[in-house]
């Protein structure tokens, strides 16, 4: 069994996020978010839906006194698998 993998940075998905992806269906574990889809030169094909994962970041904060506090919060972000993308010079083609 192929595990998800980052299709931009090659990098595997970990935690929960790896359930996530393995549920969604596809045979092919490559993923990538909209926009490095458009970076590697792929467009997401009209109507596909996006498969929605969690990251935590951290964030730094100043509070009243001037004093900078740094907290981890989840974000959400969508990703689309490699079937639901086609090469850019193919839909210029049609």
């Amino acid at each position: 069994m192929q595990l998800p993998v980052n299709a931009k940075t090659q990098k595997p998905y970990q935690g929960g996020n790896i359930i996530a992806l393995l549920e969604s269906g596809y045979e092919n574990q490559i993923w990538a978010t909209y926009r490095q889809w458009k970076e590697l030169g792929y467009q997401v094909q009209k109507g596909e839906k996006g498969t929605h994962l969690k990251k935590i970041v951290t964030v730094e904060k100043k509070k009243k006194n001037g004093d900078k506090v740094k907290k981890n919060v989840p974000r959400g972000f969508c990703v689309f698998n490699i079937d639901q993308v086609a090469e850019m010079e193919t839909i210029e083609a049609k």
